[in-house]
């Protein structure tokens, strides 16, 4: 997402990667974000003052060289949003919490959804999905389970809901 003085000037969202293969990490997902955003202002307003902010604390240190890059699959990705910033010399870039982000984390969502529409996508989602056994034990709790929850995000949960016990 775009914005200017509190107005947001442009939004998307959509696949980063092949669904379920080895390139479809959130690291991957956050970087693909990162360059499409660099991108459009590169061609509306370049050398323009930018803060970039996300909630992916390794993208935005690598971004900030505070990290290296350690993953193969992300250095040319590292590579096209270090060369996409260097339009931007005075860029600001700033860690925020996931809490902090939510309508990018809705976004990412609608797009999981999108995919998941397709039985073929579905079928090839199943073993990342969460078991029946672990959306019992999230319903017990008396949380809400939404139909599609992968693994990592029931365990999330339930980490969450036993941290309030």
């Amino acid at each position: 997402m775009v914005y200017s003085g509190g107005q947001k000037l442009a939004w998307g969202y959509g696949l980063a990667a092949e669904p379920w293969s080895e390139n479809a990490t959130n690291n991957v997902a956050e970087y693909m974000g990162l360059i499409r955003g660099l991108e459009w202002l590169a061609q509306r307003a370049p050398g323009g003052e930018v803060a970039i902010r996300g909630d992916s604390l390794l993208v935005i240190r690598q971004v900030s060289k505070k990290y290296a890059v350690k993953a193969e699959r992300l250095r040319p990705l590292h590579r096209r949003a270090q060369e996409l910033l260097s339009n931007f010399p005075n860029a600001r870039v700033e860690w925020v919490p996931r809490e902090k982000n939510r309508e990018a984390d809705e976004l990412s969502v609608r797009a999981y959804l999108e995919v998941l529409r397709d039985a073929r996508q579905r079928e090839r989602a199943r073993p990342y999905l969460a078991s029946e056994r672990l959306r019992r034990l999230l319903e017990a709790l008396g949380l809400q389970v939404p139909a599609y929850l992968s693994e990592m995000g029931a365990r999330r949960l339930l980490k969450r809901a036993r941290r309030r016990r």
